[in-house]
């Protein structure tokens, strides 16, 4: 039976007898068909598949014979590195031919290699003339010369020489005096005239030269002149002042500002005053300079200081009396414009606070509707209240915030009870009253409590209104609260908050703390924290604010908001 039918046998079997039976089967028949020895050997297979051994033994074919002897090895040959070919290495004599020269030595001649390492070849041939696989062995040369004998004496130092800073070269520095020619001069004092250098750090080099005339290596060193020159006699008595000037935001030089009259002559003018005119100076903070001149006609340092202009106009006079309230209309969901909802009877008056009226709601599906309400004088505001028709979607929305964050506003809203819930349609709204989707997130649909964030990117100035419409997988939706905020206009200010990122502290650059009202700092979830400025400073501790990004919102005295963001590290 050849081999292709005897290991289709031999699967079959598998499926009766345990892999471990058949893996040993499998290794004995390999080993008979390695060993290329008579048949004999096929009864060491184990007991439990003699069955088996005698059916396939049955259609095995004849073994080859043994194979003949080993012949003698009559020769061999190395080489060093490169391989010149076989039979033209170097000869190594075998004292008699042998099928085993194992214990031949040799003596490798590595005299004229150089230091480092080699790759050394070996191979045999036998009394058919046939060589051997070739032996490859690395080895390292690494030749050791003797040690030359001990150095002569040292000779005597028998001249110095010193530079700074630029090397003019051996020979050509400053020469210093040895007293006498000596192997050590490390004692030898010279005195460095540093007299000539600059204030700053320097580079000083010494170095020697012995008998034989040559120069040691150049030590090097660096050292400071720090001149400091004697003090000047006292001053002399202090001059009268006899001119000052001041200027507004831009110097005009001296001599150009406006002139200040100092009523007389005299070294002190500390309490002198004077008035400054700011009536055509804008809202806002501005720079005031002031100096002086003494009769020498020296100006001072210019001193300068920040000063605000908040100038308040004239009230307006009281507005006329309240007229009476007309017409009240309300409308649910939709505007349909300006005296087109449904009317509610009233009496006119100028005062509809306890008002009540019955809205229908018959014509509304089960889910969650704004209702509107507006009077008429002049047309009021549009006020407007969420509410729930029928059985109530399943979410329950925890939260919803709307938060500015440099131009953009920042939405969060947190559910529970999420149950058959399809996504959320964020919709946006100026003001009057139509609102228009901005964007879409898939709800979680699971139990528990979730989190969800969007950002509206430059959605503009003004009071802005947002809402949440959670839709339903069977398309019944309902709606968060209103979420409303007013985005006052883009500040053009330089402010700075630094450092940014910061662990403990956030300060306030280019700005005035007079013009700071009140400082709120918002997180990413909306949470906001008011924190009061260090007395005095322009200055923030939020060490204990946990980490993260945070919005940081300057309430100015002008009703502007200046807003920054940092990071909490």
């Amino acid at each position: 039976m050849n081999v292709f039918f005897l290991e289709r046998r031999m699967r079959k079997i598998k499926k009766s007898l345990s892999f471990g039976l058949i893996k040993k089967k499998q290794n004995i028949f390999h080993q008979r068909r390695k060993n290329k020895r008579n048949k004999m050997k096929i009864f060491f297979i184990a007991l439990p598949l003699q069955l088996f051994t005698l059916f396939a033994h049955a259609q095995d074919p004849a073994y080859p014979n043994a194979p003949a002897a080993l012949g003698n090895m009559l020769g061999a040959e190395y080489y060093i590195d490169t391989d010149p070919g076989l039979g033209n290495a170097t000869p190594i004599t075998i004292p008699s031919p042998n099928v085993d020269v194992s214990n031949v030595v040799a003596a490798l001649n590595t005299s004229s290699l150089s230091n480092g390492i080699h790759r050394f070849g070996f191979r045999t041939k036998n009394t058919d003339g046939v060589w051997s696989h070739t032996d490859i062995e690395i080895f390292l040369v690494d030749y050791n010369p003797a040690y030359p004998a001990s150095p002569i004496a040292p000779t005597n130092m028998v001249a110095a020489e010193y530079f700074i800073d630029t090397d003019p070269g051996f020979g050509n520095a400053t020469s210093i005096t040895i007293p006498s020619p000596n192997v050590d001069v490390s004692n030898v004092v010279a005195a460095l005239n540093t007299s000539s250098l600059s204030n700053g750090i320097h580079r000083f080099g010494l170095r020697t030269k012995n008998a034989d005339g040559k120069w040691g290596l150049t030590n090097m060193e660096l050292f400071l002149v720090d001149y400091d020159p004697a003090y000047a006699a006292s001053a002399s008595t202090p001059t009268n002042m006899v001119a000052a000037e001041y200027f507004i935001d831009t110097d005009p030089g001296f001599g150009n500002a406006t002139s200040i009259s100092i009523p007389s002559n005299g070294t002190d003018v500390s309490d002198f005053l004077a008035y400054l005119s700011t009536s055509s100076l804008s809202n806002g903070v501005h720079r005031f300079g002031i100096r002086s001149k003494n009769a020498d006609g020296r100006w001072s340092l210019t001193n300068i200081q920040d000063f605000l202009i908040d100038s308040d106009p004239a009230y307006p006079p009281a507005p006329a009396a309240l007229g009476n309230i007309t017409y009240v209309e309300y409308f649910f969901d939709t505007d349909p414009g300006f005296g087109n909802g449904t009317i509610i009877p009233i009496t006119v008056s100028p005062d509809l606070n306890n008002i009540a009226f019955v809205a229908n709601t018959s014509a509304l599906s089960d889910a969650t509707h704004v209702l509107f309400i507006r009077s008429l004088d002049d047309w009021s505001l549009t006020n407007f209240e969420s509410f729930t028709k029928g059985n109530p979607v399943p979410l329950d929305f925890l939260t919803f915030t709307a938060v500015a964050s440099v131009n953009d506003v920042v939405l969060n809203w947190e559910t529970e009870n999420e149950i058959n819930t399809s996504h959320f349609v964020i919709e946006f709204s100026k003001g009057d009253t139509t609102f228009l989707p901005i964007g879409e997130t898939t709800a979680a649909n699971v139990s528990g409590k979730h989190h969800y964030r969007f950002v509206h990117v430059a959605p503009g100035e003004g009071r802005l209104f947002y809402r949440i419409r959670q839709v339903d997988q069977d398309e019944k939706f309902k709606f968060s609260p209103i979420a409303a905020l007013n985005l006052g206009h883009k500040d053009n200010t330089n402010l700075v908050i630094y450092p940014n990122p910061t662990t403990d502290l956030v300060w306030f650059k280019n700005i005035n703390s007079g013009d700071i009202s009140a400082v709120q700092i918002s997180d990413m979830h909306g949470r906001v924290f008011i924190i009061t400025p260090n007395a005095g400073t322009l200055q923030l501790n939020v060490s204990n604010l946990s980490k993260g990004v945070y919005a940081i919102k300057l309430i100015m005295r002008d009703g502007s908001n200046i807003i920054r963001s940092f990071v909490k590290q």
